[in-house]
């Protein structure tokens, strides 16, 4: 198990490296990190937005900002100097209204992305087993509409998974939420998030690749998005690696598939 891990490890390194993870950090070097205020704003004018930027910014990605659409109103620091009457040269910040727009509300170029999302249903008969485990182990288990991600968990035992994905992405989804559990996470109240996704989505790529489910599309995505640093990557998941192990072991167990032989998901996974 731990040369799974190992696995897990390599795959996100290797595409941290790849050209395509080097043109999504310049995309991503061009959208701002918004402060709790302007956060707050976006989400107060539309709920809903996922990647804003400014109407020239977009431009300059390839995307053009529909005819008609309303901008999303933030503010914007503007330092400034001045000289007061004695002489005495001073500064200080004063914030100006500037308008961002959705990615929704934009047409052109694709953005680069590096997490791409499961497609098609073979899986389907999984999903209703380990919801029967989930179940089993007095978590409530609801699929919902509005929710930011795939899949979400808390210290109560509830978890959440977004209504619409594909059999195959909500197999590996709510892998992934059973993975937090596992491990603790949500009883973990300073517990350092990047840590903790880290885990469970190596333990989620564990287990969906024993279910026969390659999900390396996706979770050497997830993992690199959640590390940005191939450093970091690399010593978090050599730290965590007996806990990932231990993980994925004790839930191959309770569902069944223990006694899958580790040779058989040697021979499907290429990193």
């Amino acid at each position: 198990m731990n040369g799974q891990v190992q696995r897990v490890r390599d795959g996100a390194l290797e595409l941290m490296r790849s050209d395509r993870w080097q043109e999504w950090l310049k995309v991503q070097a061009r959208f701002h990190r918004y402060s709790f205020y302007n956060s707050m704003l976006i989400y107060l004018q539309r709920p809903e937005a996922t990647r804003v930027a400014g109407y020239r910014t977009w431009q300059s990605l390839g995307r053009q900002v529909r005819r008609g659409e309303k901008g999303i109103s933030i503010l914007a620091p503007v330092p400034f100097r001045k000289v007061r009457d004695d002489g005495e040269e001073i500064g200080g910040i004063w914030f100006k209204t500037v308008y961002v727009f959705d990615v929704a509300q934009t047409d052109g170029d694709p953005l680069p992305e590096v997490i791409q999302l499961l497609q098609g249903d073979d899986h389907l008969a999984h999903y209703a087993r380990l919801i029967a485990l989930a179940q089993g182990q007095g978590y409530r288990l609801r699929e919902v509409e509005a929710l930011g991600a795939n899949g979400a968990t808390n210290r109560e035992g509830a978890i959440l998974i977004k209504a619409g994905l594909s059999p195959n992405q909500k197999v590996k989804t709510l892998l992934h939420e059973l993975a937090h559990q596992a491990l603790g996470h949500p009883q973990e109240e300073d517990g350092d998030r990047a840590v903790q996704e880290l885990e469970a989505e190596s333990v989620a790529y564990i287990l969906s690749e024993q279910l026969g489910l390659d999900s390396s599309g996706y979770s050497f995505g997830y993992l690199a998005h959640w590390s940005e640093d191939p450093q970091v990557l690399a010593d978090v998941l050599t730290a965590s690696g007996t806990r990932i192990a231990n993980c994925a072991k004790a839930l191959l167990d309770q569902v069944g598939l223990a006694e899958r032989p580790v040779a058989l998901l040697e021979e499907r996974v290429n990193v």
